[in-house]
């Protein structure tokens, strides 16, 4: 979606995010319909300074999202040094954390992500290939955490050695107090004309108690069978020490309506847990 200019300093852009759910658990179905997510997304820009504030809408209320000030000095713009203030997304991962820059309805089964966290943050980008990223918080995992007594860092290389190829590897950990807890991410991206294929690798260390170890995955194909219609599929699962492996598979078709009406429907199923999800989702951007 293109931004709304409402002024040299201050645009504006959002989505609306609908949905119809129906879910099978082999005992009992359900059948669920409405509006997921409203958001509207500020953008201040004052050259050097620039700012960002969303501000989203879910069914249980409305939450100040994200709210950030970052600094790009002009004398480091060789070596893009910008550096983030306030609440922030996590660099880590390749699904995002809105419906908007999905291939499908879901997310990918047992994703570990950290989400929105109130930190610092450090970027470096030399070139267009090569980007690094670091920043302390009070907590990595906990997007509420505001104690900067015990911190959590994150840190991430990113590779852009050709076009078709971006590459990410990052590590996060955070001292829960008997134990710290961690994560390392990576994933890979092949994008060339109508294909786009990616995976992803999560290793998870002490994760939710000390000794619990696990390991999260996915891979997902996407090819535009037109300039409005695509299909995704997608396996993936997460093991756990402590729990049984949960696995899943999705098939969803995509069509763009118009530039600012995305159109999906997702089949999934979860083998383990035997369960089946079938979604109809509406996007509306601006």
């Amino acid at each position: 979606a293109a931004e709304v200019e409402l002024s040299d300093t201050l645009s504006i852009d959002g989505f609306i995010d609908m949905s119809t759910v129906f879910f099978d658990d082999g005992d009992d179905t359900t059948l669920n319909g409405a509006v997921d997510q409203m958001e509207v997304d500020f953008h201040f820009d004052y050259g050097e300074i620039t700012a960002r504030i969303d501000i989203n809408s879910l069914p249980n209320g409305v939450e100040m999202e994200e709210a950030a000030v970052t600094y790009a000095p002009e004398d480091y713009s060789d070596i893009g040094l910008t550096v983030t203030a306030g609440r922030f997304l996590s660099s880590f991962g390749w699904e995002t954390a809105e419906p908007t820059g999905l291939y499908q309805y879901s997310v990918s089964e047992g994703i570990p992500y950290p989400g929105y966290q109130n930190g610092v943050g450090v970027s470096v980008s030399p070139t267009d290939k090569f980007k690094l990223y670091a920043a302390a918080m009070p907590s990595v995992w906990d997007t509420t955490e505001t104690d900067w007594e015990t911190i959590g860092v994150e840190a991430q290389v990113s590779l852009m050695p050709v076009p078709e190829v971006t590459a990410k590897i990052g590590y996060a950990t955070e001292d829960m107090g008997d134990y710290f807890m961690s994560e390392m991410n990576a994933w890979a991206m092949y994008a060339s004309g109508d294909l786009t294929l990616a995976g992803e690798v999560d290793l998870l260390t002490n994760w939710g108690a000390e000794d619990t170890s696990g390991l999260h995955f996915l891979g997902m194909g996407n090819y535009a069978l037109t300039d409005k219609l695509g299909v995704t599929g997608r396996f993936s699962g997460i093991d756990l020490d402590d729990a049984e492996t949960s696995t899943e598979f999705t098939v969803s078709p995509g069509y763009a309506v118009t530039d600012n009406w995305f159109l999906l429907a997702e089949f999934r199923r979860n083998i383990d847990a035997e369960t089946t999800q079938i979604a109809i989702e509406q996007i509306f951007t601006f």
